[in-house]
């Protein structure tokens, strides 16, 4: 929830669902079909919650750290505060 409040507070959060085949990449981070900000809504946000629905257990490690770092820096936006957020989901990950 915290993840998406961000994105929305970026106005980075799309109303609009990209088209199947562009989720269905077979590329780390849909690099090819998506930009980061609609890989972390459509792909990473929806995998976790159906993750957790289904009890199954989260991977220890997501690396995905590093992309949001890249996406901002080629950004006017501050994405400091999703960066921050992302990097504590991580260690909660590695925790678990």
């Amino acid at each position: 929830m915290e993840i998406e409040f961000q994105l929305r507070q970026l106005q980075l959060w799309q109303d609009q669902r990209p088209e199947d085949s562009a989720l269905k990449s077979s590329l780390p981070f849909c690099v090819d079909t998506l930009s980061f900000n609609q890989w972390l809504q459509f792909v990473f946000l929806e995998r976790f919650r159906e993750m957790l629905q289904a009890g199954v257990r989260p991977p220890e490690k997501c690396d995905i750290v590093p992309m949001a770092e890249e996406f901002f820096r080629a950004r006017a936006v501050n994405g400091e505060s999703l960066i921050m957020l992302l990097a504590r989901f991580e260690q909660r990950l590695l925790e678990n």
